[in-house]
């Protein structure tokens, strides 16, 4: 059994209109690994059936929205800004049609966000998403769970069916929310994230 993807002049896959006498095959000469150039037998091989399985259509993407912690406390708990780094390679690990907002909190709110500022919403452009990443401040408390219910509430309010996650960069210690863990809880799985 041998597959093949036959491709046109544009390198698109060929879904229709093949039949098995498209094909042709080369004699295929047989070589010992120990003496190269030396035939041992000549083989032929013919097509007696075709079957083309158009590969899977892409994926819908996913929505993810990155949390990431700029309270006062993260510049001695991540002085080399290491939760930078990692949301930057978790950037680069998006495909194609995957999107993703940013996020911080700690550093104030904008946009009607409880305890959140959002510095990038919902695009693919990993461009964007790395200039949103590199804004990522340390001052202020840490309304972790506050800034929870915003990273939710993003991922409600996101139209489709996509798939969606929350990522969170943060030393993990809540101390200025209004927002129990419960709460976050909650409304994460009413929001089916």
């Amino acid at each position: 059994e041998i597959s093949v993807s036959p491709l046109d002049a544009n390198g698109q896959l060929i879904t229709g209109g093949v039949a098995a006498n498209d094909f042709r095959f080369n004699p295929l000469g047989v070589e010992l690994a120990s003496t190269p150039g030396v035939l041992v037998t000549m083989a032929a091989a013919a097509v007696h059936r075709i079957e083309i399985i158009p590969p899977a259509a892409p994926s819908a993407g996913s929505r993810t929205v990155l949390a990431l912690d700029s309270s006062g406390s993260m510049s001695g708990n991540d002085p080399g800004r290491l939760r930078v780094t990692a949301a930057r390679d978790l950037v680069a690990r998006l495909g194609a049609m995957d999107e993703a907002a940013i996020i911080d909190f700690g550093a104030g709110s904008s946009g009607g966000l409880r305890a959140s500022r959002l510095l990038q919403s919902f695009t693919r452009d990993h461009a964007l998403l790395d200039l949103a990443i590199d804004q990522i401040q340390a001052n202020g408390g840490t309304p972790l769970y506050d800034a929870l219910l915003d990273a939710v509430e993003l991922l409600r309010a996101a139209p489709g069916p996509a798939p969606r996650q929350l990522v969170v960069l943060t030393d993990g210690e809540d101390t200025a929310s209004g927002s129990r863990p419960d709460d976050v809880v909650a409304a994460a799985t009413a929001a089916g994230a």
